[in-house]
């Protein structure tokens, strides 16, 4: 991984790292993209290559909102630091210019 692919997500995550921290997290995220790699790539004929090794068929449940867990509007943006109208306000996170 690219020391300012750490950079860019140190920003979007607002995390205050130490260059030689961030260096140190580059290589170690390189590390471990390459074990997954690895991993991706093995193949062993003596395994069934089946993506749902359970046996259950697709079953799902029917999304209700549950109004035990739910916030109104007011209440969800009450501790909004920005907001206008009914919604909240963020900052920009995606520019092409980056890339």
């Amino acid at each position: 991984m690219d020391f300012s692919i750490v950079q860019k997500t140190q920003k979007l995550a607002k995390l205050h790292l130490s260059s030689q921290r961030a260096k140190k997290l580059a290589k170690d995220f390189s590390k471990i993209i390459d074990y997954i790699n690895v991993i991706s790539n093995f193949k062993d004929s003596s395994f069934p290559n089946y993506y749902n090794h359970t046996g259950m068929k697709n079953i799902s449940v029917e999304d209700k909102p549950n109004k035990k867990f739910s916030l109104s509007n007011d209440e969800a943006l009450q501790n909004a630091p920005k907001k206008y109208k009914n919604y909240f306000v963020v900052p920009k996170v995606l520019n092409n210019t980056d890339e």
